[in-house]
């Protein structure tokens, strides 16, 4: 391998497959290409993400409302297209007191089963959900 082949493969990997048009640039100038170009491919990857997403939920309003829940640390259980509906849920914290109390009363003749069940009977008390609907402008 040629030090001009290692060259050329380093500009692929730092400009991409464009790496020519950065030729005769200033160091300054390739910052600032290079800056725009990741806003560019940051934007059409976004577009690509909501083209998704719009497509997923069946409409703007409905993907919006989701990624708000998201961001409380909801997250989506099922997806409702044909009602215009999404079933967010969120699960509960487990109590590390809770379990270190079952686990001291119960480990040592149950080898952690009950401390399990106790596990599953927490998360599935402490789960909640939401419906989230499309918004209709009647």
């Amino acid at each position: 391998m040629s030090i001009m082949s290692i060259r050329n493969t380093v500009k692929q990997w730092l400009w991409g497959d464009n790496w020519q048009e950065y030729e005769g640039l200033s160091l300054e100038e390739k910052i600032e290409r290079s800056k725009s170009d990741a806003a560019e491919k940051r934007e059409e990857f976004e577009q690509q993400d909501r083209e998704q997403a719009i497509e997923k939920y069946g409409s703007e309003d409905l993907y919006q409302q989701v990624r708000d829940k998201e961001i409380e640390g909801w997250s989506v259980d099922r997806v409702e297209r044909d009602e215009g509906r999404v079933v967010m849920q969120r699960t509960g914290s487990q109590s590390l007191i809770g379990h270190l109390i079952v686990a001291v009363l119960t480990a040592w003749w149950s080898f952690g089963l009950v401390n399990f069940l106790y596990f599953m009977y927490r998360r599935r008390v402490k789960t909640e959900k939401h419906v989230l609907r499309e918004e209709s402008d009647t």
